[in-house]
């Protein structure tokens, strides 16, 4: 007799079955800790930018008076980067277009000319801030009172 029996391609099939399974977990594993991972990366590109703009001390059109630029970001993904914090808009960008993860809401500012981290009012702060994305997993930016921006 040449072929397979019932019980053999029963067996084949679920470890075939099995072996799908566990592989489609760790694909979506590997595929959300990916989004993370870029969603981390926009924002600190987002972050820098502002921080660039503060130590250049250049100006969108119809900013004048450049003491600080204001950042924020919202829990939505979104980072905004202002003139002094004032309605004069650098940029405003969504890094999260799939709303997926989530943002730690805070503000923050660049002094002009050293890109010294300062509060949402000018004012210089003593230590870091840290923003978190969050997921399936967390991811940390923080800023240092030096404006050093470093994701962990």
């Amino acid at each position: 007799m040449k072929g397979f029996t019932l019980v053999e391609l029963i067996v084949t099939v679920v470890i075939v079955m099995v072996l799908m399974g566990i592989g489609s977990v760790y694909i979506n594993n590997f595929s959300n800790s990916k989004k993370l991972e870029t969603v981390t990366d926009e924002l600190v590109n987002q972050i820098k930018l502002a921080k660039n703009m503060a130590v250049t001390g250049q100006l969108p059109s119809g900013g004048n008076d450049l003491v600080y630029v204001g950042v924020t970001t919202l829990a939505n993904g979104t980072i905004t980067a202002k003139v002094n914090n004032s309605s004069t808009l650098y940029f405003s960008k969504k890094i999260d277009s799939m709303n997926d993860l989530t943002l730690t809401a805070t503000s923050f500012g660049f002094a002009v000319g050293t890109g010294r981290l300062t509060d949402i009012n000018g004012t210089f702060i003593n230590g870091p801030i840290s923003i978190g994305v969050s997921g399936s997993a967390t991811k940390t930016v923080i800023i240092t009172d030096l404006g050093t921006i470093n994701a962990n």
